[in-house]
């Protein structure tokens, strides 16, 4: 009878374990989808990133982001820089195009913890601040 919670307890370690693994070796290259929660003024920002092998845990990126604020709607295209370290990613971006033309438009960038090949999630860094899931494959309807 005692041997069930320490088999449970075993089991859970494993997968927490592999779950570490999987972020730390999976394959971030290719395409992502992102969606953040709300920013303290009421935004959200959708979008989609291209991400490129480059050289000693780094990458190159680029992406076209969709914000929503109340009473405003736009994007940007913007480049970056990606660099990985075991399961982090940090993302460092130069924005390239905003539509419409805000007065001022800051960066998008991004510290994420990688889960998966197909999932990431973190905190977005710009203007303000709001948690970010990124996704590739199926992403989840809410």
């Amino acid at each position: 009878m005692r041997r069930t919670p320490l088999l449970i307890a075993a089991a859970a370690l494993a997968l927490a374990g592999s779950a570490l693994a999987d972020g730390q070796t999976a394959e971030i290259s290719g395409a992502w989808t992102f969606q953040t929660g709300s920013f303290s003024n009421g935004c959200t920002m959708s979008g989609q990133m291209k991400i490129s092998r480059a050289a000693n845990g780094k990458h190159t990126c680029s992406f076209k982001t969709h914000e929503v604020c109340p009473g405003i709607a736009g994007g940007a295209e913007q480049s970056c820089t990606a660099e990985r370290k075991g399961g982090k990613l940090t993302i460092k971006s130069k924005v390239l195009k905003v539509q419409p033309d805000f007065t001022r438009y800051y960066p998008d960038d991004f510290a994420l913890d990688i889960i998966s090949g197909a999932y990431m999630k973190g905190q977005l860094h710009s203007a303000g601040e709001a948690p970010v899931e990124f996704f590739r494959g199926d992403t989840p309807v809410s």
